[in-house]
């Protein structure tokens, strides 16, 4: 359950954004055919920045392959005219603006530094003062992209540029849709059962302790399930919400500072958050598969005190080796699929595991993280050297040295044929916060509504509202063009949702309390009256015995 709500606050760390990747395209020198074959190229716009543009808008500059020397000596240059010239050689020997400087000094207006490991942001060693020498393109490209290149001869041109998107919208903005839709749809309706069957346990326990009948194995077995059901539910306090928020703020900035360590941590946890998500979210489905009940034999074992069913075991172990499997394979071409199953089973475990008490602690909760957003989206650039945003540096990881990627969002490949899609790494991004936030709200809603019998009309509403803000979130995607915090848009849309309906069936009070009251029904109603009704009979038939005994005792008084 810690590890759960862990991840939780580590999931509001990731925005949609992206990094400063580019393509290069080469062709024969004069040779005037058009440009066809595009390779990704990651480079630092702080030395000198790539044009946005298209193709057939940049000016070709003639390639000198210097590829077989790294290009950190001066003699590497001395024997060739680099004058207006993008040079390529070989990564190694010394830093990124040694080469930079050297290539710089010689008359070139670019460098390309082959990597047979990854593609990352070329760094400066001193950022006060090499930005402000260097000024042209400082560029990495993949050594088997390069060798693609060098099929084409020897007297090559070639083009570096930004691509622009020549359709703005992307297929795979309706598969996000639909993702992080029905996440909030099937969790928040989960959570709003959860909560319901949870006060009706608490009843049912308080019935049965006042009985003090332990009752038959069976139902000692159905108890240390609800049991165990229980533990894994918690609700969210006011001061619970205060400790979350800072340790939220604190790790994005331990992130930003040491990214390179941080990172593997959060890889590991959530291949244990991803596992146990799709564990909880399939074991309704295999206990239905198989109803045989074969618990665990008593014993101290922390984590087996609660007696848990062998089968589950056995499916626990099967989900733990899913997400051990993306772990290996979390750079290859289909781990995005894997990545956003488990992220999918661990939003909806969320929902339903995390329950929100009320409207006001809700308010509060969506309130902070909204404020969360916008300061590391829009305000930290003032304060970084870089002028980037700390929610930009950590979702990109371009300070990184390893390549890793923080795994905390759901992610789908463009589907469209651009330049763009040269780079592997041109996908759409939604974190996971983006979705279980109003997802927590869509939760309180349900159980709001199966409270107080009002046809699921918050749910409804929240869902919809949910789904509305999701759309103007992607045409700010799209007009801006450029990363946006998705909750800027969601929360203002799902909790005026919740409060206009409220204030229409004046119930505001109830659910900023969450002291929901549910109605009587006519057969309530009736049994009360059958009940005061026989209470009066049994009065009066008492008052009637009493005088009844009254006047025999006078006569036996008289008698004697």
């Amino acid at each position: 359950m810690v590890t759960f709500i862990y991840f939780f606050g580590l999931s509001f760390v990731v925005s949609q954004v992206a990094g400063d990747y580019g393509v290069v395209s080469a062709r024969r020198k004069l040779d005037g055919s058009p440009w066809t074959n595009f390779y990704c190229i990651s480079f630092n716009k702080r030395f000198r920045d790539l044009p946005s543009t298209t193709a057939d808008h940049v000016v070709p500059r003639p390639l000198l392959d210097l590829s077989n020397v790294t290009g950190c000596h001066e003699q590497d240059f001395a024997h060739v005219n680099a004058t207006g010239t993008v040079v390529a050689v070989n990564r190694g020997q010394c830093n990124f603006t040694d080469k930079a400087r050297l290539a710089q000094k010689s008359g070139a207006v670019g460098i390309l530094i082959c990597s047979q490991d990854s593609l990352f942001t070329p760094a400066a060693v001193n950022q006060t003062t090499d930005f402000a020498e260097i000024n042209i393109t400082v560029a990495i490209i993949m050594w088997s992209s390069f060798t693609q290149i060098q099929k084409l001869g020897s007297l090559i041109e070639v083009i570096l540029f930004v691509p622009v998107l020549e359709t703005r919208f992307d297929p795979n903005m309706i598969i996000i849709f639909l993702i992080a839709v029905s996440c909030v749809v099937f969790g928040g309706y989960w959570s709003g059962i959860t909560q319901l069957d949870k006060r009706k346990r608490r009843v049912r326990a308080g019935h049965r302790g006042k009985g003090g009948d332990r009752g038959s194995k069976t139902d000692t077995d159905s108890e240390e399930g609800e049991e165990e059901d229980d533990e894994d539910s918690v609700e969210i306090s006011l001061p619970a919400i205060a400790i979350f928020f800072v340790l939220v703020c604190t790790f994005i900035v331990l992130l930003y500072f040491f990214y390179d360590y941080l990172v593997y941590v959060v890889i590991g946890l959530f291949v244990i958050a991803g596992s146990s998500g799709l564990y909880y979210c399939l074991k309704p489905i295999f206990n239905r598969m198989i109803p045989v009940t074969c618990r665990v034999p008593p014993n101290k074992v922390p984590c087996f005190r609660s007696r848990p069913d062998a089968k589950n075991l056995l499916l626990f172990g099967v989900c733990l080796a899913v997400g051990i499997f993306w772990a290996v394979q979390r750079k290859a071409e289909y781990a995005w699929i894997l990545q956003n199953i488990l992220g999918y089973t661990f939003c909806i475990n969320m929902l339903r595991t995390v329950h929100l008490p009320s409207l006001k602690i809700c308010t509060i909760l969506l309130i902070l993280l909204f404020v969360y957003d916008v300061f590391f989206v829009f305000i930290t650039p003032l304060f970084t050297s870089s002028g980037d945003s700390v929610m930009v540096d950590v979702a990109t990881g371009d300070k990184s040295h390893t390549g890793e990627k923080l795994p905390m969002v759901f992610q789908v490949p463009r589907l469209t044929k651009d330049a763009v899609n040269a780079c592997p790494q041109q996908y759409s991004l939604l974190g996971f916060g983006d979705i279980v936030v109003p997802g927590l709200l869509a939760g309180y809603s349900h159980a709001f509504d199966l409270t107080v019998k009002s046809s699921r009309v918050y749910f409804i509403g929240v869902c919809i509202a949910y789904a509305v803000g999701l759309v103007i979130t992607f045409v700010a995607l799209a007009v801006l063009k450029t990363g946006q915090p998705a909750l800027l848009y969601l929360v203002p849309c799902t909790l005026l949702t919740i409060f206009l309906i409220g204030w229409k069936r004046r119930e505001v009070k109830q659910l900023w309390n969450g002291k929901a009251t549910c109605p009587k029904k006519d057969d309530d109603h009736t049994q009360d009256v059958e009940k005061a009704t026989s209470e009066s009979a049994a009065s009066v038939k008492s008052e009637v015995s009493s005088n009844s005994s009254t006047e025999n005792e006078n006569r036996t008084l008289l008698r004697r």
